[in-house]
C-alpha cells in the first residue's frame, strides 16, 4: 500500500468516484473533509498518522475558534471588534464534528480500499461528543393543540378529513413521512389488545415493525377512510394507500412524500407557525418530545420511534415489551389533558354572580 499521502490527488480522485453519487452527497461528503487536510498543510503535516486525527479533533473541541482561524486562513488583526468577540466565542457544534468524523471516515475507507492510504481515522480513538437533541425543532403542546383544531374545524370534506388524519398519526406515533406514503389499508390491524399499524422501517424492505395507535387517533383514520368509501374513492382491494390523492391527477392514488410533506407544511402557515426549524419531519421529533414529558418511558419511546441504536434515543432503560408500548396513548393524553386545564382557566376566571 502507497503511504505516501498526496492530498490534492487523492481529493481529485474521490471527487471522480462520488461524481456517480447524487450532486448533494458528494458536496456534503467534500466539504466535510476539506478542514483536515487544510489542517495538515497548515501544520506542514506531510503523511499524517491516527495521532494527527485525534490532534485535530481534539482541537476542533478545545481551541475552536484559533482552529476555525487557522483552516479557513482568517486574518484576525482584519476583523471588527465585533466579528472578534463572536469568534472568540465560537465553538463547533457537536452535530458538526460528527459530521467531520463520519465523512472523513469514509474518505479513509475508501483509500484504503483501494490501497492508497490505510484507514487512520479507524484507528484513532473517538472522543468525540455524541450529538444532543435534532437540528430540527419540535413542536410546543401550545401549537400542537392550534394545529389540530385547525384541521379538525375542517373535517367536514374528503381532503379535510384525510389531513387532519395524517397529521394526527403523524404526531401521536412519529411516522415518517415516507411510511405515511407507504402505508397501505391493510397495514391497519389489530394485535392483541391494540390496533397497530404496520410499517415499513427506514432502511428496510418489509413491513416487520409496527406502533400502536392509540384510541381517538384510530377513530379519525375510521371517519376518514369510510368516508372515503362512501364517496366511491376506496378502491376494495388491502393493499390500497391508506392516503389516497384526491386531485383530478391522481385521484385515489397513492400520496407522495411531497404532497404529505406540502400538506402539512400548509397547514403550519395556516395557523401561524413560521419558524425555519420547523419542518414536517418535526412532527415524528414532536411525538417523541411529548411522550417523554408525559411520563413516557425513554425505552418506550425508543421502541415508537424504531430507532436501531439506543443512542440515537439515549435510552439507558432495559427493554420493554412492544404490545405494552403506551407512547402514543400518552400523547393523545397530554394532547385532551391541556385542553380540559385550559377550561378550567377560563372556569376560573368568570366572575361570580351577584
Amino acid at each position: 500500500m502507497n503511504q505516501e499521502f498526496n492530498p490534492d490527488d487523492f481529493y481529485e480522485r474521490y471527487a471522480a468516484y462520488l461524481a456517480q453519487k447524487q450532486s448533494k452527497t458528494k458536496e456534503s461528503y467534500l466539504k466535510n473533509i476539506r478542514p483536515f487536510l487544510t489542517y495538515l498543510k497548515k501544520l506542514s503535516i506531510v503523511n499524517p498518522t491516527y495521532h494527527d486525527v485525534e490532534r485535530y479533533f481534539d482541537d476542533l473541541i478545545n481551541q475552536p475558534s484559533q482552529t476555525h482561524i487557522m483552516i479557513n486562513d482568517i486574518d484576525y488583526d482584519e476583523l471588527s471588534d465585533q466579528q472578534r468577540r463572536a469568534l472568540d466565542q465560537f465553538r463547533y457544534k457537536d452535530r458538526t464534528i460528527k459530521s467531520y468524523r463520519n465523512m472523513l471516515n469514509q474518505f479513509f475507507k475508501w483509500l484504503e480500499r483501494e490501497q492508497l492510504y490505510e484507514n487512520i481515522v479507524q484507528r484513532a480513538n473517538n472522543n468525540i461528543p455524541v450529538p444532543h437533541g435534532h437540528a430540527k425543532d419540535a413542536l410546543d403542546i401550545e401549537d400542537v393543540e392550534k394545529l389540530l383544531a385547525y384541521l379538525s374545524a375542517g373535517n367536514d370534506t374528503l381532503v379535510g378529513k384525510r389531513d387532519y388524519a395524517i397529521v394526527l398519526l403523524a404526531v401521536t406515533t412519529g411516522l415518517r413521512t415516507i411510511e405515511l406514503s407507504r402505508a397501505n389499508f391493510e397495514d391497519i390491524q389489530r394485535r392483541g389488545m391494540n390496533t397497530v399499524i404496520y410499517v415499513q422501517g427506514k432502511g428496510r424492505r418489509e413491513k416487520d415493525e409496527f406502533v400502536i395507535i392509540p384510541r381517538k387517533t384510530k377513530e379519525v383514520i375510521r371517519d376518514y377512510t369510510n368516508f372515503r368509501e362512501n364517496q366511491g374513492y376506496m378502491i376494495n382491494s388491502d393493499l390500497a394507500p391508506l392516503f389516497a390523492s384526491h386531485g383530478n391527477r391522481n385521484k385515489g392514488g397513492r400520496m407522495s412524500t411531497r404532497s404529505i410533506s406540502r400538506l402539512i407544511s400548509a397547514a403550519y402557515e395556516a395557523v401561524g407557525i413560521h419558524s425555519s426549524k420547523i419542518t414536517p419531519h418535526s412532527l415524528r421529533h414532536t411525538a417523541a418530545t411529548l411522550s417523554l414529558i408525559n411520563g413516557g418511558n425513554l425505552r418506550e419511546t425508543q421502541k415508537m420511534l424504531r430507532h436501531s441504536s439506543v443512542r440515537t434515543t439515549e435510552i439507558y432503560a432495559q427493554d420493554l415489551n412492544e404490545d405494552l408500548n403506551t407512547s402514543s396513548q400518552l400523547i393523545e393524553d397530554l394532547i385532551d389533558q391541556s385542553k380540559i386545564l385550559k377550561m378550567d382557566e377560563v372556569l376560573s376566571k368568570k366572575p361570580e354572580s351577584e
